[in-house]
């Protein structure tokens, strides 16, 4: 089985979903990462050693990462392009299961963003593209 696991940040997926994700390697599963920026605008480090300490925890969990660029950190938006970029993704890597931070108004703006992008026609349909 495929999982996608997709955060805005670096370590969102660590903090959100780490110890599911390594007990899905554990089964054999197939796990990657995809972050959307490299936290350009947190107060914790630099956007190097984030981008590095998520690539490391990300072989010490057994999955793959990707790093798309959405113009920064606080930058992403939904558009059709950024859109397209997601279904390129998921028609890529064809996974089973997304796991994508939810649309609560209660979340940050940034990681309320990247959500849209699953849940509209155009992430439905690269949904539906490679599984039909």
């Amino acid at each position: 089985m495929n999982i996608l696991a997709v955060g805005p940040h670096p370590d969102d997926i660590e903090f959100g979903c780490a110890p599911i994700l390594i007990e899905e390697v554990r089964r054999g599963n197939r796990v990657k990462n995809l972050v959307l920026s490299r936290g350009e605008a947190g107060s914790a480090g630099t956007p190097e050693s984030r981008e590095k300490e998520s690539r490391d925890a990300a072989t010490r969990m057994g999955a793959e990462i990707e790093f798309l660029e959405f113009a920064g950190d606080c930058r992403l938006e939904y558009t059709p392009a950024n859109a397209f970029r997601i279904a390129r993704e998921i028609r890529t890597f064809q996974p089973d299961i997304v796991l994508a931070p939810h649309f609560s108004d209660n979340q940050h703006p940034t990681i309320r963003r990247p959500d849209a992008w699953f849940a509209t026609p155009a992430g439905s349909l690269a949904m539906e593209d490679w599984k039909n």
